[in-house]
């Protein structure tokens, strides 16, 4: 199996401005860990009845990481976020109050590819600028192909 290395990022400007609709993006990058050469990547705009915010992009982003592993199955995966909320959520440091129905989707995603997952890891921001470049790009955009 190919080791791979997956960045998430989320991004909502204007989240929390009055009289401004928050504008969500969400990113996520996949490279190869012996060549360094992106695989694959995706930047996206969430669909959500719920308002979104920073954190639900960042959810939604690491959502469909594992969703994208899922359907990958010759891959082995180091899943990192610069969302320290995301990586407690998921590893069990931190309690998921907020954005449950993202939650429930990863509760029931991950075990069916655990055995595939390395590790759930931070990382500083300016370690994931790539990815954020890309979340940032899909919230300003209008329309994503």
């Amino acid at each position: 199996m190919t080791e791979v290395t997956i960045r998430t990022d989320g991004s909502c400007y204007d989240n929390g401005v009055k009289d401004r609709a928050p504008m969500p993006g969400c990113a996520f990058i996949v490279t190869d860990n012996e060549s360094g050469e992106v695989i694959y990547k995706r930047a996206f705009k969430p669909k959500s009845k719920h308002t979104p915010t920073e954190n639900r992009c960042e959810a939604f982003a690491m959502l469909a990481a594992v969703r994208w592993l899922q359907k990958h199955k010759q891959y082995v995966a180091t899943i990192e976020s610069d969302s320290k909320l995301m990586v407690d959520g998921i590893t069990g440091l931190a309690r998921r109050k907020a954005n449950r129905d993202i939650w429930e989707h990863l509760e029931s995603l991950i075990p069916a590819v655990a055995k595939r997952i390395k590790e759930f890891r931070l990382i500083p921001r300016e370690d994931n600028s790539e990815a954020d470049k890309l979340a940032k790009q899909a919230a300003l955009a209008i329309f994503l192909n």
